[in-house]
């Protein structure tokens, strides 16, 4: 009898980046070209983003045509989320409202009408904003990947002792096959268990595929969460636990779920996951 595989298993690791964490707007100031160290160590390669956000007064792109739905295209791109002021003229007398009037894409750096605005088609309105400039590495900065550092390039962009935001991913954590292997055997011993006399080990059905596979991820954060806590290579093992374990709660309570329809309704079915895995001693 098996519901699930190591294949499968690892598969659902590798494609849904279990186990990765992300962090945005982390403010790192940038002195000379000395490396600054950020929150975490073990990054993703390549998954930073680093930008300069111009916050001290909003640029003015004006007149800007707005004609039925269409895009226009603002100055820059990469603006802050709601630090838009859409205006009839200079003067600031009459201002429209965001997603009622006007849409923003802030990524790219554009606006539009929505269908229901009260801005006339082909009017010209203006537009206040803040924005970020991104930088580009090895042009701008250096990433050291393992140790969790940023510097500024010499000749680079970047400002000497400007505050830059980062966004990164912390990555993945490896998982063995001898731990997938032991999760899918504790997984499925649980669910033999709780079945309901109505099925047994050969049965096929994919709701206890499924919730089997649910079940063994839920087992194998819970042991990264452990894990965790033991690595003294990680700048925050608390945090880093925590982030496994509240990730193995919300896999173990949708894995019962799944397997809800095969499982005796009297038996007691989900096994706490332990929360103090990451206390400490007071």
């Amino acid at each position: 009898m098996s519901w699930t595989n190591r294949t499968t298993v690892k598969t659902h690791l590798q494609d849904s980046e279990i186990g990765v964490l992300h962090h945005e707007d982390e403010p790192i100031i940038l002195n000379g070209t000395t490396p600054a160290p950020l929150s975490h160590r073990l990054l993703t390669e390549d998954s930073e983003t680093v930008k300069w956000c111009i916050l001290n007064a909003p640029v003015a792109d004006g007149p800007v045509t707005l004609s039925g739905v269409e895009w226009s295209d603002l100055a820059h791109s990469n603006i802050v989320p709601d630090s838009v002021v859409v205006t009839l003229d200079e003067t600031l007398g009459l201002m429209y409202v965001q997603e009622k009037d006007f849409i923003v894409d802030a990524e790219q750096g554009r606006i539009r009408r929505t269908s229901s605005s009260s801005i006339p088609s082909e009017t010209q309105v203006y537009v206040y904003y803040l924005y970020c400039a991104l930088f580009q590495k090895t042009t701008d900065y250096a990433m050291d990947y393992d140790a969790g550092t940023i510097a500024r390039v010499t000749d680079g962009a970047i400002p000497d002792g400007a505050t830059v935001l980062v966004d990164y991913d912390v990555a993945a954590a490896t998982v063995s096959d001898a731990l997938v292997d032991e999760a899918i055997i504790e997984a499925e011993d649980k669910i033999l268990a709780h079945l309901s006399s109505d099925y047994g080990p050969s049965s096929t059905d994919q709701g206890l595929k499924t919730g089997a596979t649910e079940l063994t991820l839920a087992i194998i954060t819970e042991a990264k969460a452990m894990e965790a806590l033991a690595n003294i290579t990680l700048s925050n093992p608390d945090d880093r636990a925590a982030e496994w374990l509240n990730l193995a709660q919300k896999l173990e309570a949708q894995a019962w779920r799944t397997l809800a329809p095969f499982l005796d309704p009297t038996a007691r079915r989900s096994p706490a996951v332990r929360s103090n895995l990451y206390a400490t001693d007071a």
